[in-house]
């Protein structure tokens, strides 16, 4: 995933232009998760008239391809034009699909389950075996729009607690055999279901998570402490 912040591009259009007028200030409205609502974000340009050419694509609000505007982010929601002259009007254009191609969990806020190597979390064991049993790891707030199905977990790799070497063998790949991500308004829930084959291991593991938005294919890794025995 970049260390930037990737952006797209959009087209907007203006119809029944013979009653369009000119003069339009052109707004984005991002997604505020807090509220939960689009507000106020960005002015792109004033006084912009209806068959003014587009650096980006050079189109025009009435002639295909119509208007391009750049630098589109995954939080953004829609485009706002205003024109405020003798003859007013407002439009406005949802960019959700564009800004989503270029979306990333790290815009949102990973609340971890197990933050440190104080907080580690155990599992179960049923005949030397891990027994079954769904793990919480964590939660995403983030564009209540969203679907869980959109998301994919995986495990990047582990370290010993107390030495920091990576983990080989079995638990290479971690405690795990799968996922799952849930949806509450706009909390996502991330668990994980044990290996029932994997045999105990005495041993508390530093994990490192992945979750992956589908779409853009851009993820955030979080932390996940554990011990494959009960303590």
């Amino acid at each position: 995933m970049p260390g930037y912040i990737s952006t797209s591009q959009v087209s907007v259009q203006l119809t029944g232009i013979s009653s369009v007028p000119n003069n339009f200030t052109v707004e984005i409205y991002r997604w505020d998760v807090a509220t939960d609502a689009a507000v106020y974000d960005r002015t792109i340009i004033t006084g912009l008239t209806r068959t003014a050419t587009s650096a980006v694509n050079g189109g025009s609000l009435t002639v295909s391809p119509y208007y391009g505007i750049t630098g589109i982010t995954g939080l953004d929601n829609e485009v706002k034009l205003t024109s405020t002259t003798s003859c007013s009007t407002t439009a406005t254009q949802d960019i959700r699909s564009a800004a989503l191609t270029v979306y990333t969990p790290a815009s949102g806020t990973i609340s971890e389950d197990w933050t440190s190597a104080e907080d580690i979390d155990s599992f179960g064991i049923s005949g030397g075996n891990l027994s079954s049993g769904s793990h919480p790891l964590g939660q995403l707030t983030t564009l209540s729009y969203l679907d869980a199905t959109g998301f994919t977990l995986s495990y990047v790799s582990g370290t010993t607690v107390s030495g920091g070497a990576t983990v080989t063998g079995p638990y290479a790949n971690g405690p795990f055999s799968s996922f799952s991500v849930t949806k509450s308004g706009k909390v996502f829930s991330l668990f994980g279901s044990a290996n029932t084959s994997l045999a105990l291991l005495n041993s508390p593991i530093h994990g490192i998570m992945r979750l992956t938005y589908n779409p853009s294919g851009y993820y955030v890794d979080f932390n996940y402490y554990y011990i494959p025995n009960s303590v």
